[in-house]
């Protein structure tokens, strides 16, 4: 943990590497160092096997904020029923190289709060804490592997859970605190400067009461700072803090208090306990974060399945609405068919009744023949013409009477066409009786 006014290194001495290329050295800093030295131990260690992740968040104006997935803030503090404190939602990623960590870092550099003051150009106006997480266990003898999958396979589903080694490295990166008469700072600055300054109060207070044995409360939870470093802070834990001072004889009260603060904090006595946890424990997390997973694809299935259901229920009535409309169709086209057969048969009827008056008419006229020839020519003519016209009268009386029927019966195009069949008849007739006269 870096500890110290704004503007004394301590994002520098924790996180950065600077590298002079005309002397050709390089100065890391104590993260980079830090995961250098457990990834070292990884590969030398052939009897163990270890996974380490990574999370880095911060703590800006008593709100915390994953630095990896910016998106996840305001998140809370939850505890354990062993006690531990950790913070619930932060995501947690994998990695197997000191690469790996200072790209995570730099991603996460990204997403801090930083701003120009008059003390430093690039003030951290938040608290940062890296989280490194290393589990080990040991490797099971190629013997007792393969007689352990031989009696899987066989059914008899024996298992052997392994002792996991768990461990969690707090890498706290301090906001600095500073006066704001010497800051300038203004607005927003100003009331993160006094966040800050309120936080590193209650650290403060917690080292105090944690040197003195005689205070038996100590007030973690008055900060989120001090509550998420409470094992850190005299607990299950081994704490190194370095102090950053200004070299300047400007700032000798902020340096005087900052080593009265390190003095304190040496004072406080922490007592270290090996974390051994079943690898049927951290099996069983790494299982409720998969069951989760699956909750959540589950909803989203289950989303689907209700959205392809109202989908069904829409094609369903839309075909109902269709079978509807197909028998409406069939229903009229039956009445058309039963339209148009009305319809031949009344011309096959018209027809006959047509040959029957012609037969009618040929027989008239014979008779009117034999009556006529002992006539006068006049009076044979003048007889002609009153009966061709009484008959001609007496046949369109009748053609105009099918003619009403027809347009009751048929009540469509056909009988219009029937219509016009008569009227062609009638045509036909009168230029019978036109060329006779």
């Amino acid at each position: 943990m870096a500890y110290g006014q704004t503007g004394a290194g301590k994002t520098f001495t924790l996180s950065d590497i600077v590298t002079d290329e005309l002397v050709g050295t390089t100065v890391e800093g104590i993260i980079p160092r830090s995961a250098a030295d457990i990834f070292l131990k990884a590969e030398t260690d052939k009897d163990h096997e270890y996974h380490v992740s990574m999370s880095y968040i911060q703590i800006y104006m008593e709100m915390i904020q994953d630095l990896l997935r910016p998106e996840n803030s305001n998140l809370n503090i939850r505890e354990t029923e062993n006690g531990e404190v950790y913070v619930a939602g932060v995501e947690e990623i994998q990695v197997k190289s000191v690469q790996d960590v200072m790209k995570l870092l730099m991603i996460g550099d990204q997403n801090r709060n930083f701003a120009f003051t008059k003390l430093n150009a690039h003030s951290s106006r938040s608290h940062t804490i890296g989280m490194i997480t290393v589990e080990k266990k040991a490797l099971q003898p190629p013997g007792l592997r393969k007689a352990l999958t031989e009696r899987n396979r066989r059914g008899s589903n024996l298992t052997m859970p392994e002792k996991v080694l768990v461990g969690k490295l707090f890498l706290v990166d301090l906001a600095g605190s500073e006066r704001l008469k010497r800051s300038g700072s203004e607005g927003i600055r100003a009331t993160e400067a006094m966040s800050v300054n309120m936080s590193l109060t209650t650290l403060g207070k917690c080292i105090s009461a944690r040197a003195d044995p005689m205070v038996t409360h100590v007030p973690f939870r008055d900060s989120k700072l001090t509550r998420l470093l409470q094992e850190s802070l005299g607990g299950n834990a081994k704490t190194s803090l370095i102090v950053n001072v200004a070299p300047c004889g400007e700032f000798l009260q902020e340096t005087f208090s900052s080593l009265q603060f390190g003095s304190r904090a040496m004072k406080v006595s922490t007592r270290a306990i090996v974390n051994i946890e079943e690898e049927f424990r951290v099996i069983t997390k790494n299982l409720q974060q998969a069951l989760e997973i699956q909750d959540k694809r589950l909803h989203s299935l289950e989303a689907a399945v209700l959205s392809k259901e109202e989908q069904l229920e829409a094609a369903r009535l839309s075909l109902e609405l269709q079978t509807r409309e197909v028998e409406k169709l069939r229903k009229e086209q039956k009445l058309r068919d039963e339209q148009v057969s009305l319809s031949k048969k009344f011309l096959e009827q018209l027809k006959d009744r047509d040959k029957d008056w012609q037969n009618r008419l040929e027989l008239l006229k014979m008779a009117a023949k034999d009556h006529l020839i002992e006539k006068v020519h006049d009076q044979k003519e003048e007889a002609a013409v009153k009966i061709q016209r009484a008959y001609k009268k007496y046949y369109l009386n009748h053609l105009q009477e099918e003619k009403r029927k027809v347009e009751v019966v048929a009540g469509s195009q056909l009988m219009v066409n029937s219509a016009a069949k008569v009227f062609k008849s009638l045509a036909a007739v009168d230029d019978y009786f036109t060329k006779k006269t």
